[in-house]
C-alpha cells in the first residue's frame, strides 16, 4: 500500500488477509496474506497481529479499515477526485461543516496526495489572498498619489530657492537623482521598495495583520503540531496525516472570508463607528495583539479572524479525535494554538518597531 498515491492494493484474495466477517476486531486469516499489511499512520507491518492496534504508534483501527479495498476510495474528497475538481472542492468544503462526520468518513488508510491537499487549501484561501492583494494595491495607489503631490511641492521649492537646489545637487548629483530616490513614481524601481518599507515597517494596517494572521495560522499550527509529533510516542506518524488534519480544517478560511473580504472595501460611516466604539469600550481585552477597532470594517475583520481561528481549532480537535484517534486531542490542539498565538503576538506587537 502506497500512502502517497491513489493506487490501491490488489483486491484479489491472494493479495491480503481475508477481511473478518462480523466482529471487526476478529483476527484476520493471515495464512491467506501474500503481502504485508501496514499501519495507515506509520507504515508498520501489521502482519501476524491479533489486536487491531499498531504497536509502533498506538493507532487503534478495525481490520476492515486496512484490509477492505472498497474502503480506500473516498466518495467525494477533493484530494481523490481530480476529474471533477470544482464539484469535489465545494463538496469537500460543505462536508467539512460537519467535522465529526467528515473525519469519521476519512480514513488514514485511504491514499493521500499532498499536492492536492495544498491545492485545496490554496483554493479555499483564495478570497483572503485576493483581499490582501486588493488592500495592498489600494494602499500603493494612495502612496503613488502622495508621491506625486510631494514631487510637485518639491519642484516648486527647487524653482524658487536656488540654494536649496544647489544643496540637492551637491548631495544627490542631480535633481533627477533626488526625485528618483526620495520621491519616486510607480515607473521606478525605488518606488516599490519605499512602498514596502512604509507599508510593512512604518505604519502597517490592521487589515494586513488580520489577513496575514489568518493565512499564516494554519502553517504555524502545522509546524507546532510537528513539534508535538516529534516529542510524543507517535513520532513515526507520517507528516501527511498531520497536514491532512490541519489543511482540511483550515478550509474555514473560505467562510471567514465572507466577513473579511467585504470589510476590506467598506466605507466608514457613523453607524459602524458607534458599533466599533461600543465593542472597544465594553468587550475588547487589552492583551490582544491587534489594536481596538476604530470603525465597522475593522470590527468585521476582527470578528472574522476570531471566528476563523476558533472554528479551525474546533475542527482540528475533531480531526485528532476521529482521524488520528489521539487520547487527548483537545489538550494537543490547545497547546499548539497557544504556541501559534504567542508567535503572532510577538510578531505583530513588534511589527511597527522594526
Amino acid at each position: 500500500m502506497n500512502g502517497d498515491t491513489l493506487d490501491v492494493a490488489d483486491p484479489s484474495p491472494d493479495a491480503a488477509a481475508t477481511v473478518p466477517a462480523g466482529d471487526p476486531a476478529a483476527m484476520p486469516d493471515w495464512a491467506a496474506a501474500k503481502e504485508p499489511v501496514r499501519c495507515p499512520l506509520c507504515d508498520y507491518d501489521l502482519r501476524g497481529l491479533s489486536d487491531p492496534r499498531c504497536p509502533e504508534c498506538g493507532y487503534r483501527f478495525t481490520w476492515p479499515e486496512v484490509l477492505d479495498p472498497a474502503r480506500r476510495a473516498h466518495p467525494y474528497l477533493f484530494e481523490h477526485d481530480p476529474h471533477r475538481g470544482a464539484w469535489a472542492f465545494f463538496r469537500t468544503l460543505l462536508g467539512g461543516l460537519r467535522p465529526k462526520r467528515f473525519w469519521t468518513g476519512l480514513l488514514p488508510s485511504q491514499p493521500s496526495r499532498p499536492r492536492r491537499i495544498v491545492l485545496y487549501w490554496l483554493l479555499a484561501a483564495t478570497p483572503l489572498i485576493l483581499a490582501f492583494v486588493a488592500s495592498n494595491v489600494h494602499r500603493g495607489w494612495l502612496y503613488a498619489a502622495h508621491m506625486r503631490q510631494q514631487r510637485a511641492m518639491m519642484q516648486v521649492m527647487i524653482s524658487r530657492n536656488l540654494q536649496f537646489r544647489d544643496n540637492i545637487v551637491s548631495n544627490f548629483g542631480s535633481v533627477e537623482s533626488y526625485f528618483a530616490s526620495q520621491v519616486p513614481l510607480p515607473n521606478q524601481r525605488q518606488f516599490y521598495w519605499n512602498l514596502f518599507r512604509w507599508q510593512y515597517f512604518g505604519r502597517p494596517r490592521s487589515s494586513d495583520k488580520v489577513l496575514l494572521g489568518l493565512l499564516a495560522w494554519p502553517w504555524l499550527t502545522l509546524l507546532s503540531l510537528m513539534v508535538f509529533r516529534v516529542s510524543m510516542r507517535r513520532a513515526r506518524i507520517r507528516p501527511v496525516h498531520v497536514t491532512r488534519c490541519v489543511l482540511y480544517s483550515a478550509d474555514v478560511l473560505f467562510w471567514a472570508a465572507l466577513l473579511a473580504v467585504p470589510a476590506v472595501g467598506l466605507q466608514i460611516n457613523s453607524g459602524s463607528r458607534s458599533a466599533a466604539r461600543w465593542f472597544q469600550s465594553t468587550m475588547w481585552p487589552s492583551l490582544f495583539f491587534l489594536p481596538p477597532p476604530h470603525d465597522g470594517p475593522e470590527l468585521a475583520l476582527y470578528v472574522g479572524f476570531v471566528a476563523g481561528v476558533l472554528c479551525l481549532g474546533y475542527r482540528l480537535v475533531a480531526a485528532y479525535r476521529h482521524y488520528l484517534r489521539f487520547d487527548r486531542p483537545a489538550a494537543t490542539v490547545l497547546a499548539s494554538q497557544s504556541i501559534v498565538f504567542l508567535v503572532l503576538w510577538i510578531v505583530f506587537v513588534n511589527w511597527g518597531r522594526l
